[in-house]
């Protein structure tokens, strides 16, 4: 982490994965569900947002060579952040475990979890809306 504060980690981090939309062209799918997501996240909970993504999530395998679609990189994203503070490679397991990590995790802990996913989908929701052109706009 080095001499950076939480936010500019936070920032940072944001800006990689913007970065990553975009080297796969996902830049409309994922501003859709980013703008969407703090919303999901305080109505919701972290564990049925993370629930909901995974299950409309398609994840690259054999049998799938066009994935990841918008919300598997979401949910790579955010499971990313939250168990290793990084970029990293998340595979579809890993995001598996972690969902049932949560649901097995103490109520102070889930809420822990849901602050920080809370303050990363904030900061991914205002870079998108700067970053993506709308559909319409296009």
């Amino acid at each position: 982490m080095g001499n950076r504060t939480l936010t500019q980690e936070y920032a940072l981090y944001a800006y990689e994965c913007i970065e990553e939309v975009r080297e796969l062209n996902l830049q409309s799918d994922y501003k859709t569900r980013v703008r969407r997501l703090p919303a999901m996240i305080i109505h919701n909970g972290l564990l049925t947002t993370l629930t909901f993504l995974y299950s409309k999530a398609k994840f690259k395998n054999e049998k799938n060579e066009n994935a990841p679609n918008a919300e598997a990189l979401l949910l790579k994203h955010i499971v990313a952040w939250l168990e290793y503070r990084e970029p990293k490679e998340i595979t579809q397991q890993d995001i598996s475990f972690f969902i049932k990590k949560l649901a097995e995790t103490d109520f102070q802990h889930l809420m822990l979890y849901s602050r920080r996913a809370l303050t990363l989908a904030q900061w991914l929701k205002r870079l998108v809306e700067g970053e993506f052109e709308d559909a319409k706009d296009e």
